[in-house]
């Protein structure tokens, strides 16, 4: 596990600088949580809940770009959220229902 942790640090960083190095503004990291949490139809008070958080503020900052989610968060995340951890950074496309497992 501490590997992925540092996978996921590393990565997270790697998408940061990228957007800097190209003369952009910094990424805001994990843009696509709102949009991923209203598709699973969750408020963001319950999807704090589900990821183990005490307060919806922390989902608030995630989705405005304030805060990135810690990497140990990010495969419960993920996984109610329904995405893979690159959808959340929005690395890859969203895939459609019909080739999600178990669908």
């Amino acid at each position: 596990m501490a590997n992925l942790t540092k996978d996921m640090n590393d990565i997270c960083y790697i998408v940061i600088s990228r957007s800097v190095r190209n003369g952009g503004e910094p990424m805001k990291t994990c843009f696509r949580i709102r949009e991923l949490r209203q598709k699973a139809g969750l408020t963001q008070g319950e999807l704090a809940r589900r990821v183990g958080l005490r307060s919806s503020s922390t989902v608030t900052m995630w989705e405005s770009g304030e805060r990135v989610p810690k990497s140990e968060i990010l495969p419960r995340l993920s996984a109610e959220l329904g995405c893979t951890i690159d959808e959340l950074y929005g690395l890859d496309p969203p895939k459609q229902e019909a080739n999600r497992p178990g669908a």
